[in-house]
């Protein structure tokens, strides 16, 4: 009676023990449930009014230039051979305004408006300063001229 007894405390130590390692192996998205119904999503303008004035500015100034609107940091720059991937994580929340490209899609300068004196902007500007990446900020309430914008990007 004592063997059966230890036979089935073991079985089930077992099953809990499985049970416990099939949980740890689920991707956390699995777990997390999604609303029903249809996707709750409307289209919005991706720049604001003066963010988009600005881009007409750039574009007007820059003619044979390409001027990508909102590109994170992480598209644009890549890792040194032999570093970390965990560095990424250092800038995957960060963007910039505008990239400036030339017809070669190579980078001409990386563009912030009204970029606040903070952690994060100090951080994007030593990550592209380490990159050889010009960085221009401006301030939308005093929008520079068409040749002002194109003296400091040509």
């Amino acid at each position: 009676m004592a063997f059966a007894a230890i036979i089935i405390v073991l079985l089930v130590a077992t099953i809990i023990a499985m049970a416990n390692r099939q949980k740890s192996s689920t991707p956390p998205t699995a777990s997390v449930s999604l609303p029903q119904g249809p996707w709750p999503f409307e289209a919005r303008q991706p720049l604001s009014e003066s963010q988009r004035e600005f881009h007409v500015r750039l574009l007007d100034s820059l003619p044979g230039h390409i001027v990508m609107p909102q590109v994170g940091l992480a598209r644009f720059l890549s890792l040194k051979p032999g570093s970390d991937a965990a560095w990424y994580g250092h800038i995957h929340h960060l963007s910039v305004d505008y990239l400036v490209c030339d017809q070669d899609m190579q980078i001409v300068a990386a563009v912030v408006l009204d970029a606040a004196d903070n952690q994060n902007e100090n951080t994007k500007a030593e990550i592209l300063a380490t990159a050889g990446i010009k960085l221009i900020r401006w301030n939308t309430q005093t929008m520079p001229e068409l040749n002002t914008i194109a003296a400091a990007l040509i």
